[in-house]
């Protein structure tokens, strides 16, 4: 009898021999699952033959394919799905229910408001578990008189039902239903009509609403906007800003927070709704403000749907101090002036504006550089978000400040110094790396000198972190590892290929700092012209033995971009003999080579070793097509007795940031793309979830740059959007499942208008 991870590995052949099969209805399920989402030709034909199984189980899961393969696929098997539905089990008859109404089957609006009763209806799930109830798809089905008769129905359930579908109706018919349905003594129904009203122009709609909330509890009114905002979006949370009060009083500005967090919350990873069709609705809220929070908080949601207008209000929040601005004596303002949060965000999404918008900078520039360098020279630490921001609009203004900042007139500590760190170092880290980002080639020198000092001026001296433990150069190692990785962050910037030999050299010495050393690293991928990339691969296999860990430095060279090397080439490095972490190192490069059916094979072999099962693993989730990463997978699970603990750990530090060449090469989408394919993979009966939830966390980590080259969510966001708008129908489906793992619900919403 075959496991459901046997039903994984298996091959699309195999699958379709088990979908066939009636000895075990556990694997046959399974079988049915990965043929539709492989969208197997055959899925559709053995989806139908599976209707006629005894086992529930297996009815539901081949209604549900032929739900999720689309109406045409569903079509062939209406009569057999409408008679099947008389005879099942309540479970059965939502899914099979849900089915023909998919398909347009009017005949099922009875059973499925049953099913809604009973609460089967929210047990309907899709092949990979999640719910599958669709309200748009419902409402669609339903007449205007079978929808008001459920609005009028004595069970909260179809209330609840109703509301959703007549929220999802555009006609002017739907309102009062709706208007009445908000009004509702139960918080559940009354919720789900607020979406629509919020949508729709009519004032008498809108006033409807807002008057309903105005009488609800904080409480209820937070179940509110999490409906407004889930369905409706940044416009329909907008509408109900009158009923927030006034933000001169402690209420009133709590419940516009509420609003704007679920809208756009930059001081919580950039979450909320960041709805692209809203910049003309927050533009018209800003104007209405006096107050320069609330000014700044639609400033940052118009910045993170990539709109221009934020830049003057932007501009004008960064001249001022948070102490001069705000009450002391207002316990809700008061909280603002502790730091200096709100310049901080608004630099950062200026260059988020800058790199989003490259035709506008000197727009971006004129409107907001001097409010930029007003606040950096304002400061006793010039901030690092506020030099990116200049940097990315390419401010002639900033180079004077840059250089004079990149290159401290102040000596380096000596040896045995005292703390603390010199603040000029610190702030010379950042200083060097946009430095390299303006390309100004006067200041080539500055980089360099900074890049040599160790060898310059303490040729003798061990600043590697063992060096620095041991031998009393904590300040000086400290000092030196700032400019080493400002500078080879500022080459790295820069991308000229004249940097390679002593960003190289830097690596190869081995009293360099290892911090450093790794920047370099990293920097060589974005400097190293094609004829480069042969030495770098030299590198790493003369550096055996003890030098393991520049193997794994040099290896980042090649993991920052796709393409530099043949995965081929890098194979002979996968041996039991390098150390486990070196071994993930290679799998990762492996991974970003690319994989041709001759590597597969050789890593699918290399899982039987013990020692190299868990890297070969990896390269082949990463790097691997969908239903390899998933056969993979299955394999793993069998061979580690389903401890997947160790494969879940190396696929979640695979990502450190996304540029965009990893976006043009699809590298973002096979991410995506396999970890949905490992989410429908059944190891002991337990779904592989791991890969989405790792994924979904590192994409949590883009708010804030993560160095040369990377991606901010802002930025990506864009590209997202722009991309589903342009982009091929394949394109098109990479760019949608990326949007929903991101959890990017705005634009999805506005993709589906």
């Amino acid at each position: 009898m075959a496991t459901s991870s046997q039903v994984e590995a298996a091959r699309p052949a195999e699958w379709r021999k088990l979908a066939a099969s009636t000895t075990n209805e556990a694997a046959r399920a399974e079988a049915l699952r990965q043929l539709t989402w492989a969208r197997e030709p055959e899925a559709a034909a053995l989806a139908r033959a599976a209707l006629e199984s005894s086992d529930e189980g297996t009815q539901a899961v081949a209604a549900m394919a032929l739900a999720e393969l689309g109406s045409g696929a569903a079509e062939q098997a209406r009569e057999r799905l409408f008679e099947r539905l008389k005879a099942a089990g309540p479970d059965v008859q939502a899914t099979l229910a849900w089915t023909l109404v998919v398909i347009g089957d009017v005949r099922a609006v009875d059973q499925l408001a049953k099913s809604g009763r009973a609460g089967a209806l929210a047990r309907v799930q899709r092949l990979d578990g999640s719910a599958a109830f669709e309200p748009s798809q419902f409402a669609r089905t339903l007449s205007p008189e079978v929808l008001d008769r459920l609005a009028r129905d004595r069970d909260p359930e179809l209330r609840a039902l109703a509301a959703v579908a007549l929220a999802h109706r555009a006609e002017a018919s739907a309102q009062d239903g709706l208007i009445r349905l908000v009004n509702d003594s139960l918080i559940a129904v009354a919720r789900n009509a607020a979406p629509g009203l919020a949508l729709h122009a009519d004032p008498k709609a809108q006033a409807a609403l807002i008057a309903r909330m105005k009488k609800l509890t904080p409480q209820d009114y937070a179940l509110f906007l999490d409906t407004l905002a889930e369905q409706g979006g940044t416009a329909a949370l907008l509408v109900t800003i009158p009923s927030a009060g006034t933000v001169q009083s402690e209420r009133g500005w709590r419940a516009h927070a509420e609003i704007f967090n679920r809208i756009h919350d930059p001081r919580v990873g950039g979450t909320g709704s960041n709805d692209p069709r809203a910049g003309d609705a927050l533009y018209a809220f800003a104007q209405s403000q006096t107050h320069p929070h609330w000014r700044w908080r639609a400033a940052a949601a118009l910045a993170a749907i990539g709109d221009l207008r934020a830049v003057p209000l932007f501009a004008a929040r960064l001249r001022v101090d948070p102490l001069k601005i705000y009450s002391s004596t207002r316990p809700w303002e008061a909280e603002l002036q502790r730091d200096d949060t709100e310049r901080v965000v608004a630099a950062r999404m200026l260059a988020d504006l800058a790199a989003i918008h490259p035709q506008a900078r000197a727009r971006i520039a004129r409107e907001s550089e001097d409010g930029l360098l007003a606040w950096l020279q304002d400061t006793v630490a010039p901030h690092a978000n506020g030099m990116r921001a200049l940097a990315a609009m390419q401010s002639s203004k900033l180079l004077p400040l840059l250089r004079q900042w990149a290159n401290p007139t102040e000596p380096l500590p000596q040896p045995e110094a005292p703390p603390p760190m010199r603040e000029e170092f610190v702030i010379a880290q950042s200083a060097l790396r946009y430095l390299g980002a303006m390309r100004d080639a006067e200041s080539w020198s500055v980089l360099e000198g900074a890049l040599n000092r160790r060898k310059k001026d303490y040729p003798d001296i061990d600043v590697t972190m063992e060096g620095i433990m041991q031998g009393s150069v904590a300040l000086l190692g400290m000092s030196l590892r700032a400019l080493n990785v400002g500078a080879s962050d500022g080459f790295s910037e820069w991308g000229d290929a004249k940097a390679f030999p002593a960003l190289l050299e830097l690596v190869m010495d081995e009293r360099n700092n290892e911090a450093a050393q790794m920047s370099a690293c990293t920097a060589l991928a974005w400097v190293a012209a094609p004829r480069d990339v042969p030495e770098i691969t030299k590198r790493i296999r003369q550096s055996a033995g003890a030098a393991q860990s520049r193997r794994a430095c040099l290896l980042e060279a090649l993991l920052q971009r796709s393409g530099r090397t043949s995965a081929s080439d890098l194979l002979s490095l996968l041996t039991a003999e390098t150390s486990p972490q070196l071994r993930l190192q290679v799998a990762r490069a492996v991974a970003r080579a690319g994989l041709n059916p001759s590597v597969e094979a050789t890593l699918f072999e290399a899982m039987k070793n013990d020692a190299l099962r868990l890297a070969a693993a990896l390269a082949l989730v990463l790097g691997g097509s969908p239903a390899t990463a998933g056969r993979a997978v299955a394999l793993y699970g069998e061979f580690a007795k389903a401890d997947m603990g160790a494969l879940n750990d190396a696929w979640f530090r695979s990502f450190g940031y996304w540029s965009t060449e990893d976006v043009e090469r699809g590298l973002l989408y096979r991410n995506a793309a396999n970890a949905e394919a490992i989410d429908h993979v059944l190891v002991s009966g337990k779904r592989q979830d791991w890969a989405r939830k790792a994924l979904r966390g590192q994409f949590e980590t883009l708010v804030y740059d993560n160095g040369p080259h990377s991606l901010t969510r802002v930025v990506l966001r864009q590209l997202l959007w722009q991309s589903a708008r342009s982009g091929s129908p394949a394109q098109r489906r990479d760019v949608l499942r990326t949007l929903e793992l991101m959890k990017e619900r705005g634009v999805l919403l506005a993709l589906a208008e």
